[in-house]
């Protein structure tokens, strides 16, 4: 049964398989349909590490607007922290900015934002922001009077964004079989 050699007397379920010598007999519930079983193909993290490995990593980066980072250009890596400090990757020289005023990282292939509890506050196209926020090409981004243009890839904006696979196998619907056969071939049969 379903694969086991069995001795003795045992209790067949619908759905379960015997085999007896050449002939394979599923045993069949005719009031419902055979349960589906839904694994998880892909997560979050399995999108995470698929982008951040390989030569074909997106570049985003960070254009300054305002001085006194006007002119310059930043590429942002997987975590970038921006503020004062002289150990952020972008290094700002304002008494308006916090030593680690903002963060930016990567949720997959989106690029986000977060503030560090600046004293100042961060801004997203002139709204403050108290939450970490997703950024796409040509967003303003200030911290306090300091501005930044978002330069994200072109080619990757028109892409379509993949949504985390159905993890919770409970909000499956199992809807009733429409076909109804008795042989489903010449060494197996169904038994009703």
């Amino acid at each position: 049964m379903n694969g086991k050699r069995i001795v003795g007397r045992q209790e067949i379920r619908p759905w379960q398989k015997i085999r007896f010598a050449d002939v394979e007999a599923e045993v069949v519930d005719t009031k419902s349909r055979k349960p589906t079983t839904v694994m998880q193909a892909i997560n979050d993290s399995d999108l995470s590490a698929s982008y951040r490995s390989g030569s074909e990593k997106v570049k985003w980066k960070l254009k300054g607007i305002t001085s006194p980072v006007a002119g310059k250009s930043f590429v942002i890596k997987d975590k970038t922290i921006m503020g004062r400090d002289a150990r952020c990757e972008i290094e700002i020289s304002s008494s308006m900015v916090s030593r680690n005023h903002a963060e930016l990282f990567f949720r997959g292939n989106v690029l986000m934002i977060r503030d560090l509890g600046s004293t100042n506050g961060t801004y997203v196209n002139g709204v403050r922001i108290s939450k970490e926020m997703s950024l796409q090409n040509g967003d303003e981004v200030k911290l306090d009077e300091v501005s930044f243009e978002v330069v994200g890839p072109q080619d990757e904006m028109a892409k379509t964004t993949l949504r985390p696979a159905v993890v919770d196998v409970s909000k499956t619907t199992v809807r009733p079989s429409i076909e109804k056969t008795s042989i489903s071939s010449a060494n197996k049969i169904a038994i009703m």
